[in-house]
């Protein structure tokens, strides 16, 4: 059930016996535990993602920056010499 639906349920119980301070500071601890463990969390994935970004940039920009500057015509397809183009039609 957890700590909360227990703590909730024994209410009336931890006030009869003065229990309050100890739950309290429980409950920070555990609270605590779990910020940690989620900032840890999300400070990975934004820098995973950071990263992942920077690669991809660099990548498309040692792909783009060739075709940029080589002469016009240089990367495209061409048929080999002295070889015939087939026709399909008429």
């Amino acid at each position: 059930m957890g700590l909360i639906g227990t703590t909730v349920n024994g209410l009336a119980t931890i006030r009869a016996t003065g229990k309050e301070a100890n739950i309290m500071g429980q409950m920070e601890s555990l609270v605590e535990t779990h910020t940690i463990a989620y900032f840890q969390f999300i400070g990975t994935a934004r820098w995973f993602g950071s990263t992942l970004e920077w690669f991809t940039n660099i990548f498309i920009t040692c792909l783009v920056v060739p075709l940029i500057i080589s002469p016009p015509g240089e990367f495209l397809v061409s048929e080999p010499p002295g070889k015939p183009r087939a026709h399909v039609g008429n």
